[in-house]
Formats: C-alpha cells, sequence, structure tokens
C-alpha cells in the first residue's frame, strides 16, 4: 500500500495570490519500504508541480521521522521551518 494526497496548488487565504503545491501523506507499506517507491511517488508529485508551472513543492515531515527526513534531504529538499503547534485553552 501507498499513498500520497498530490492536489493542484491552492491559494494561501481569501485575498492571497500565492500558491504553495504542497505534498503529505507520503506513506509506503513497511513490507515495501527500501525498493525506492517513495522516490517514485516524489518525483511524480514534482513533475505534476512542473506542470503546473510552480517552481517549488512543499511538504510536511515529523523531525522524528529519520528516514523520511534523510530521504528528504537526498533528494534536495531544504528546511524552511520548524513550526510547534500550539493548544489553545480558550
Amino acid at each position: 500500500f501507498c499513498e500520497v494526497d498530490n492536489r493542484p496548488p491552492k491559494r494561501i487565504g481569501p485575498n492571497s495570490t500565492e500558491v504553495r503545491p504542497y505534498m503529505c501523506n507520503l506513506a509506503v507499506d513497511t513490507k515495501w519500504r527500501k525498493q525506492g517507491i517513495a522516490k517514485d511517488m516524489i518525483r511524480r508529485c514534482e513533475d505534476s508541480v512542473t506542470k503546473w508551472e510552480e517552481k517549488t513543492l512543499y511538504l510536511k515531515v515529523r523531525e522524528k521521522n529519520n528516514a523520511a527526513v534523510a530521504l528528504y534531504e537526498k533528494m534536495g529538499y531544504e528546511v524552511v521551518s520548524n513550526e510547534i503547534a500550539e493548544k489553545s485553552e480558550d
């Protein structure tokens, strides 16, 4: 089993003209890992971004997911933000 959400880019905010192609939910079943499947899915997402005439593909990965971080870095991805989620007690 594998999954990747590779939707066309959407505008950021109601008045924004900026779009961000965003790859999420990349997953490969453990028995199929280390066979290049994730790399192939990422390349397919990158191809979609090129077809949309965008230059950047954004993604989110858990910092502790060492294997995924290593793969993304090997493929040329760079960290642009280390977000920390906050819980509001309003």
